[in-house]
């Protein structure tokens, strides 16, 4: 896990994006804090991916930053990410 950690502040998104994904799929809870800001990042691939891994994590301590996330979210397909990540958190449907 260590050495994707750096790449979550790459400049290139797609080894953000990739970054995010691979923490997700490696799926240590270390990884659920390095993985909040890029709910801000300025790509949308980026942001979707960061909601996926965050839900493939499972971590309550990511609730909050998810939520806060929908409410601010403009782009639909960010919105439905970060929906699937806080169900596959909570177990509830109604994001």
């Amino acid at each position: 896990m260590d050495p994707l950690l750096p790449l979550l502040t790459d400049p290139d998104r797609w080894a953000r994006r990739g970054a995010a994904w691979a923490l997700g799929e490696i799926g240590d809870p270390r990884a659920v804090e390095p993985l909040l800001p890029l709910l801000e990042d300025r790509k949308k691939d980026v942001r979707v991916a960061a909601a996926d891994a965050l839900g493939k994590l499972h971590d309550a301590r990511s609730v909050g930053a998810l939520s806060g996330a929908l409410e601010s979210e403009e782009e639909p397909e960010v919105r439905t990410a970060i929906r699937r990540a806080l169900r596959e958190i909570t177990g509830e449907t109604g994001f």
